[in-house]
Order: C-alpha cells, then sequence, then structure tokens
C-alpha cells in the first residue's frame, strides 16, 4: 500500500491544494484501511480511491432541503428514516463504496461485514433510495 498512500492527501490541507477529483488504484483492503485515517470522506469503485473536493454551500441547501421534503413526507412511515452523508453505502456485489448525499432505509440497516469479521456501523447495504446532488463537476462520477 506505500504506493498508494504516497499519492493520497494525508492532511485536510492537502486534500484541498488537490485536484477536485483525485482517482487513485487501490485493493479494497488498500481502501478500507486508507479510509479509517484520511480525515476526509473518499469512495471505491472499480479498483479505485476517488475523492471529491468539498461541497459548496448551495450543494448543502439543496441536500438540507431534499432530507426536509423527504423526512415529512415519510414523517408518519415508521419503517422509513432519511440519512445524511455520513452513512457509508456500499454495495459489495460489484466492490463500491460511497457517501450519498442522502439516503432512504426501509426497516433495519443492514451492516456490512469487514473483512476481519468486524461488523462496520458506518456501513450500510440495503438504501431504498439514494441521492446524488450533481454538478458539472460531479456528473460523471455520481
Amino acid at each position: 500500500m506505500e504506493a498508494n498512500t504516497l499519492t493520497i492527501p494525508m492532511t485536510l490541507q492537502e486534500r484541498d491544494e488537490a485536484p477536485d477529483e483525485l482517482r487513485v488504484p487501490a485493493t479494497w483492503a488498500e481502501y478500507l484501511e486508507l479510509a479509517e485515517v484520511v480525515p476526509y470522506n473518499i469512495d471505491y469503485h472499480n479498483g479505485e480511491i476517488i475523492s471529491m473536493s468539498q461541497a459548496t454551500d448551495l450543494h448543502e441547501q439543496l441536500v438540507a432541503q431534499i432530507i426536509i421534503i423527504l423526512g415529512n413526507l415519510l414523517n408518519d412511515e415508521a419503517d422509513y428514516r432519511v440519512l445524511g452523508s455520513s452513512v457509508k453505502i456500499c454495495v459489495p456485489e460489484n466492490g463500491s463504496e460511497f457517501n450519498a448525499d442522502l439516503s432512504v432505509i426501509r426497516g433495519p440497516s443492514e451492516y456490512v461485514t469487514l473483512p476481519g469479521g468486524k461488523v462496520s456501523k458506518v456501513r450500510i447495504k440495503n438504501p431504498e433510495i439514494v441521492v446524488e446532488i450533481l454538478s458539472k463537476s460531479t456528473r460523471e462520477y455520481d
């Protein structure tokens, strides 16, 4: 993993100085190790660690408005929960993991079991709805 670690910013300042989108080839195990130590969100898809720049305030305003709308629509549905972007969405079938802008879960969360056997309470694999706010820079990836 040493070669990949050198190409991934390890601090927020380094990340802020890097390009808006970073892609680094990596294994799932390398991704999991880095996801625990870098102080910003990274995703994993198609054998790459992916990091996008920080969201703008307009982006976050749109996310907040959609959370309010979905929360109000589902308020009387006890089986549904609206989640923000801090929970990882894991798609084990294709080896992907990402932070959606928001997601809706129906029923109890199905958590991911990590390679070492530990169940991760921050990685779920059963969202009903996944929402991404697209921009010119994230359209291809999101």
